[in-house]
């Protein structure tokens, strides 16, 4: 099980919360640590990282996390009567135009263009540093999708919306 060693350095790091990481250290699946790793809070958590941590967890989630990332799988969650769905994305560079039909969209060093299934579907893509996206989009989905990015990632180049009526 070569993603256990990297879970284990992960709870030692530091660097997981003791929620998450108590949740981590005791999924019993891949699934389990999925469902961890693609809810808002590990997505974010995915696209803050940076350095040779990133080149880790990008490589465990592109080999051993493959059948869950790039659109495969779609994680679902509910809170106070209120759902979300929510996919990523990591070392996808894909030249064709990928529909999704998540709320949530983690993208982790990939370059991709998506489509909203439905008007109003996205309304959040999370994005590392080293990603671009390309959106096409209603003019009504420009002024709803919620663009979240650390500091260093300028929007303007990494995000463009290209707007089809």
């Amino acid at each position: 099980m070569q993603y256990r060693k990297l879970i284990n350095d992960l709870a030692m790091s530091g660097l997981i919360c003791d929620r998450y990481k108590d949740n981590i250290v005791n999924a019993k699946s891949k699934i389990d640590i999925v469902k961890q790793l693609f809810d808002i809070n590990g997505i974010k958590w995915l696209c803050a990282q940076r350095g040779e941590i990133s080149k880790k967890i990008n490589n465990t989630l592109s080999s051993v996390f493959y059948p869950y990332i790039n659109n495969r799988y779609v994680y679902a969650k509910i809170i106070n009567n209120r759902s979300y769905t929510s996919t990523v994305f990591c070392n996808c560079n894909n030249n064709d135009t990928i529909d999704v039909d998540t709320n949530i969209v983690g993208v982790v060093d990939s370059i991709i263009t998506i489509k909203p299934i439905a008007s109003g579907v996205i309304n959040t893509i999370v994005l590392d540093n080293k990603s671009k996206v390309t959106v096409i989009c209603s003019q009504s989905d420009v002024d709803y999708i919620n663009i979240e990015c650390e500091e260093d990632v300028i929007v303007k180049d990494s995000v463009i919306f290209k707007v089809c009526n």
